[in-house]
């Protein structure tokens, strides 16, 4: 992607041409449960996600907002302080028993 940008100040070190590294941040929101990408798989029909609770694995179909290379917004299907497994495995299966690491 290119990008042209204009300083607001004159800076006479810098010159044409010259290559810069830049984070664009295209939203911000505050108050919104987020998970990390890797919790994430498809399901039938929805994202889904493992909720750990009384140390069991449960399979949540949840609904996404804004999503990051990171983190993703869910919109629906978890309260706060939800737990997740974030790297779920092939193997996984709802309702199967889990340890957790802190």
């Amino acid at each position: 992607m290119n990008i042209i940008a204009a300083l607001n100040k004159y800076e006479p070190l810098l010159g044409d041409n010259f290559r810069v590294q830049a984070k664009i941040v295209l939203a911000e929101t505050s108050n919104v449960i987020q998970v990390p990408v890797s919790s994430l798989f498809r399901g039938k029909s929805s994202w889904e996600v493992f909720v750990i609770e009384n140390g069991r694995a449960l399979l949540r179909p949840v609904v996404l907002g804004m999503r990051g290379i990171w983190r993703a917004e869910v919109t629906k299907g978890l309260s706060p302080g939800d737990r997740v497994v974030v790297h779920p495995t092939n193997e996984l299966q709802d309702g199967m028993r889990v340890k957790t690491k802190e």
